[in-house]
């Protein structure tokens, strides 16, 4: 009996080690198929600036960039900038990324990308002061592309992402090749004597297409038609959907719209580090935060859309989707969360799910959640 129980122990044992190593390959497999690269430190302003070299590291340590409007009449005023530079050319409309920590409130209004402006009012100024962010890409000195935070971030080519582990990403994909970043703070503050602490972790862009499973990198979120003022900003956890915990979750939720004779939507972004394969399929958890028949309104009023690039490949309705699967669909109906599959058939790098708001149809209260989204070959 004894033999016996010690053979048990050592299977049990012997078979923790084989899950970890192919856990362990997994990881170096997905490892292997995305190259990451990080541009390195190039320049600084004279004053604001602190531990500059910091950012020539993929890690948590961080150069810091401070910006100061001054006393009255902006006396002894600074702002502080700090330019990176990569080993070789990004070609255009490739993403760059740069990890930041801002001061003031300013994450929250600016990750709403083309609601940021509108955010940002919610928030108040006495909340984000006068602090200004400007980002830039450059070719060798000369500006390819720019942008100021009060311009907001939700182009296609500036955002503000977040990533599975919650950290804040500028995303620049200019329409020309590049190869510096550059990240500049200033300020003219409404209480004299204030300094904004701002973070600058790293900038890095990847390389290489096809192949690429598992989680999305970043996440954002944005819509129209939107009472702002209600909007739940901080509810949402866009970073629970891509964490890897596939219990947890994102939700989006409109509280209120403007009226049911005004159109809305509200939508998440998930963004992979490249693109895809044609025959890439996707894996969404997901559960319907309503009951009885508003759930069928919410399942016709979501859409999956599929981007490469800045090109739609393919965009569907979640419940044409389900009709040939009864059972899923049941599920749902019932608050249950359920894996529902897709398969684009073309390379994608981007996906959104967007919860739509027709005319005459009211959702308030209606919620789509979202646990885990993966990309398999």
């Amino acid at each position: 009996m004894e033999g016996l129980i010690r053979k048990n122990r050592t299977s049990r044992f012997l078979n923790r080690i084989l899950l970890g190593l192919v856990v362990l390959l997994l990881s170096a497999g997905q490892t292997l198929a995305q190259n990451k690269i990080l541009a390195q430190y190039e320049s600084k302003s004279s004053k604001g600036v602190s531990d500059a070299t910091n950012v020539n590291s993929d890690d948590n340590s961080y150069a810091k960039v401070d910006a100061y409007g001054g006393a009255a009449l902006g006396l002894g005023a600074y702002s502080g900038s700090i330019q990176m530079k990569f080993d070789q050319t990004v070609p255009a409309n490739q993403w760059s990324y740069i990890r930041v920590d801002l001061d003031g409130g300013l994450i929250d209004a600016l990750l709403g990308g083309s609601l940021g402006d509108a955010l940002g009012g919610v928030l108040s100024t006495v909340l984000l002061g006068d602090l200004t962010i400007q980002v830039s890409a450059l070719d060798s000195g000369t500006t390819v592309l720019s942008r100021k935070s009060g311009q907001g971030f939700g182009t296609d080519r500036v955002r503000l992402l977040t990533t599975g582990d919650g950290y804040a990403l500028i995303a620049l994909r200019p329409n020309k090749d590049y190869n510096q970043l550059k990240f500049k703070a200033s300020s003219v503050v409404l209480a004299a004597g204030t300094v904004f602490h701002n973070k600058v972790y790293d900038a890095f862009t990847f390389e290489g297409s096809g192949g690429e499973c598992g989680r999305p990198f970043a996440t954002s979120f944005d819509g129209s038609g939107l009472d702002l003022s209600v909007l739940p900003v901080g509810d949402q956890h866009l970073d629970r959907a891509i964490d890897t915990d596939e219990e947890t979750h994102s939700t989006l939720k409109k509280p209120t719209l403007l009226g049911l004779s005004v159109a809305g939507s509200l939508s998440q972004y998930f963004y992979f580090p490249t693109s895809s394969s044609e025959n890439t399929s996707v894996n969404m958890k997901i559960s319907l935060g309503s009951g009885g028949v508003l759930n069928t309104d919410l399942l016709g009023a979501t859409q999956v859309i599929f981007y490469n690039g800045n090109d739609v490949v393919d965009k569907r309705a979640l419940m044409s989707s389900l009709l040939n699967n009864t059972d899923v669909l049941n599920a749902l109906g019932g608050g249950s969360s359920e894996v529902v599959t897709f398969a684009p058939g073309k390379p994608f790098d981007r996906i959104e799910v967007r919860l739509n708001s027709p005319v005459g149809v009211s959702l308030l209260g209606s919620a789509l959640d979202i646990y885990d989204v993966q990309r398999y070959d």
